[in-house]
């Protein structure tokens, strides 16, 4: 069930809940504070736990997938030939490891 994000909130997370997979769907570079988004984010994935970016087509995959690296993400893979105006992009949460 879809849920948008309340981004004046502490966390991302509802009643406590970790997720398998977040999809994020929107333009990350209207984002003021993007380095609290990603640390927001991470918490609200199951270790392990698949994150999936829906970008505009424009959008340089791979200075994300640095970023994401950069952020405790591997597996950082992008989804090909799926839409004709986005890009996709996966990645996991690093197993055991915090932010």
């Amino acid at each position: 069930k879809p849920h948008k994000f309340d981004f004046n909130k502490n966390r991302y997370n509802r009643l406590s809940k970790m997720y398998d997979f977040v999809f994020i769907s929107l333009n990350l570079k209207e984002i003021e504070d993007i380095d609290t988004f990603y640390k927001k984010l991470y918490p609200i994935s199951k270790n392990a736990g698949t994150v999936i970016f829906i970008v505009d087509k424009d959008y340089d995959l791979r200075a994300f997938e640095d970023r994401l690296i950069e952020e405790n993400y591997v597996a950082v893979n992008p989804i090909v030939d799926t839409f004709e105006n986005y890009q996709i992009l996966s990645a996991q949460k690093m197993h055991g490891w915090g932010n």
